[in-house]
């Protein structure tokens, strides 16, 4: 997220947000350890939880955080100090932990450094007149870490490294994505005898993976950074993601604290081929560390910790009651997840008119449906109204515990979507080439995926050039105005009520787009259309919801008429 994007207010109370774990005195100054950061921050979202990881631990004493580039035909450095400096903010921080930037190409060869602020204040920390040694972080390119090795290799024995990257232990770094953005920088390091410690993306890291819900779980209202870092999950559009670059913070804490987190062997250092990033077995070479593989829990449980505790106190509330395809069964959603105990009572939920439940059953986290003794007259309005309903955290339903609704017989859930292949010279939204190939939509996320782990709702061969129209219609649960965004890849075009509220198309990868719009309660007319040019494919929408932060839109507030 850019920082001419998203404008974040802090009072300046919020400065003094428990940045430390409660309970844990300062540490004495010499019993702290050294810390650098070089980071990619924007590249993902993971490089945002590294960094206030990093901040939170008493014991580190942070001396600087250097921006690397992640893109080497583009600014990525800048975007990277950028979001550095916002963190820095968020936490309280701004001014009083340096922040370079480092170069924003990779080096030429293994031999050549790529001078900048970040490589010469690498330098100056290295050899600053301290008798501990000074920890390196890398969690991308190599580039300001080799090329501060290059410009004065009295370093050597005054850095210790720990380096996120490589694909495979002991195959090599291989095709991933910080070796490969600065392939000579690798070749460096690993040949350089240096104090190094690897972290292996794919035969260790990649297991450190999450989900949102988990994320959110954990995080919310902890404080401003914690907000943040959901604002930032939500946003980046998957349900689950590798938080890759923590395992750097948490190879450092087993180093130096004596935390238990990973499996660390001692190996010698293999000769690289810069050309594949493969390695050459080097017996004779000097040795280096490779963590082979790790503890998810306990690092999370880690990472987690450092946050202040909170306590929920807001009453779950109805957001939704509607009654399609089965005039025997409501379906009934809320605004947060629900204790499972609290929903199996009968007695717990009443309709007027009196219709009797025969069996309630917790569809999903948030959703309830209602199995009826009687059919549902389409021509009556009807009052549902639970009152035993709590929240995870024990809260008792709120004020906010009837909703209104009329039976709709002749609706499903959901959306219908119809997929076409489209012409290779189709660049843009809207008119493709069309083929009578067509789907229906029905499931929890409005999510598109190419990987065939992730459930999808176009059940296709197509991989590219295709056009997606999913029609159908929005239930909005109250009269308010609302923001609906949408997360593309590659391009989207919202329609509501026949006019054009979001188009999001930067001709190539992901984009954002947002609208505001106020509407009544009921049901409005919605036609989203979706362009696939190549690669990977996603679609997520969102709302601000009365009441409630920016969520995606359930897959309950879809409906379309049967045909």
């Amino acid at each position: 997220m850019h920082p001419n994007i998203r404008v974040i207010l802090l009072m300046a109370s919020s400065v003094a947000l428990a940045l430390r774990p409660t309970g844990n005195p300062a540490p004495a100054e010499s019993s702290r350890v050294r810390v650098l950061l070089d980071t990619d921050t924007f590249n993902e979202m993971d490089d945002q939880f590294f960094v206030t990881y990093a901040l939170m631990e008493p014991r580190f004493e942070i001396e600087g955080i250097c921006a690397t580039q992640y893109r080497v035909t583009e600014a990525s450095v800048d975007e990277s100090y950028y979001e550095a400096r916002r963190i820095l903010n968020l936490m309280g921080m701004s001014g009083r932990i340096p922040l370079r930037m480092g170069s924003d190409t990779a080096m030429p060869d293994p031999q050549t450094p790529r001078s900048s602020p970040a490589s010469r204040f690498i330098v100056e920390r290295a050899l600053a007149k301290d008798p501990r040694p000074l920890h390196i972080l890398a969690v991308g390119a190599l580039t300001n870490v080799a090329s501060a090795y290059l410009e004065n290799k009295k370093i050597r024995d005054r850095i210790r490294i720990i380096w996120l990257g490589g694909s495979r232990w002991p195959e090599g770094a291989l095709s991933e994505f910080n070796a490969v953005n600065d392939r000579a920088a690798v070749k460096c390091i690993i040949e350089a005898g240096l104090d190094l410690t690897q972290i292996p993306t794919e035969t260790c890291a990649q297991q450190l993976t999450t989900t949102f819900a988990e994320t959110e779980r954990r995080l919310r209202h902890r404080n401003a950074v914690a907000d943040y870092l959901i604002d930032l999950y939500r946003d980046y559009g998957h349900d689950q993601k590798v938080i890759w670059d923590i395992t750097a913070v948490a190879c450092l804490l087993q180093q130096t604290e004596g935390k238990r987190f990973f499996t660390i062997t001692d190996v010698p250092a293999p000769r690289v081929d810069e050309a594949t990033l493969k390695y050459i077995p080097n017996p004779e070479g000097a040795r280096m560390k490779v963590c082979t593989g790790l503890d998810r829990e306990k690092i999370f449980a880690d990472f987690y910790a450092r946050f202040p505790p909170t306590a929920d106190l807001d009453p779950p509330y109805l957001t939704l009651a509607c009654s399609r395809d089965d005039p025997r069964a409501v379906t009934l959603t809320f605004n947060e997840d629900l204790d499972p105990d609290s929903v199996r009572s009968l007695s717990g939920f009443r309709l007027q008119p009196d219709v009797p439940v025969r069996a309630v059953q917790l569809v999903d986290a948030r959703t309830v449906r209602l199995q009826l003794a009687a059919s549902l007259d389409p021509s009556t309005a009807y009052t549902v109204a639970c009152s035993e309903v709590r929240d995870v955290a024990g809260n008792p339903v709120g004020p906010r515990n009837t909703f209104r609704f009329q039976p709709q017989p002749e609706m499903h859930d959901g959306l219908r979507a119809t997929l076409y292949a489209a012409g290779s010279k189709l660049t843009k939204l809207p008119v493709p080439e069309l083929s009578d190939r067509a789907a229906v939509f029905r499931g929890q996320t409005l999510d598109l995926w190419l990987s065939n782990s992730r459930k999808s709702f176009i059940e296709s061969s197509l991989k590219a050039m295709f056009v997606v129209i999913l029609e159908g219609n929005l239930e909005v649960p109250f009269k308010h105005e609302y923001e609906i965004s949408c997360y593309a890849d590659d391009a989207a075009r919202i329609e509501l009520d026949g006019r054009l509220l979001v188009e999001a198309d930067l001709g190539a990868g992901s984009v954002r787009a947002a609208s505001r719009v106020h509407l009544d309660k009921g049901l409005h007319p919605v036609r989203i259309s979706f362009l696939q040019r190549g690669g990977q494919y996603l679609l997520n929408l969102y709302w601000n919801f009365p009441f409630h932060e920016k969520q995606r839109i359930p897959w309950n507030y879809f409906c379309f008429a049967a045909r």
